[in-house]
């Protein structure tokens, strides 16, 4: 997915919210994350995001997932922070 088909959903569906975007996960892009009483967030995709990692900057599953647990998931940026989703394997 590019950036300016990320950029264009969350203007469609979140027009007056500031959703902050990571830089270099675009293809781990899923989506909008809503709650009451919170600001809307980028919502990636955890697996995706992991293999991404590995294969731009040729790390190991097991390196790729400690940067992305300390780096990616640990970057509090304030309320616009994104979530990462886990999703459960189909049968």
């Amino acid at each position: 997915m590019t950036r300016d088909k990320i950029e264009e959903f969350i203007e469609i569906n979140t027009p007056h919210a500031e959703v902050k975007l990571i830089n270099g996960m675009d293809d781990a892009f899923v989506g909008i994350c809503e709650r009451i009483g919170m600001l809307p967030v980028a919502a990636y995709d955890t697996n995706k995001c992991i293999e991404i990692l590995e294969q731009d900057n040729e790390m190991e599953h097991e390196e790729a997932a400690d940067y992305f647990g300390f780096n990616i998931i640990g970057a509090w940026e304030g309320e616009g922070t994104a979530v990462f989703i886990t999703s459960m394997e189909k049968e």
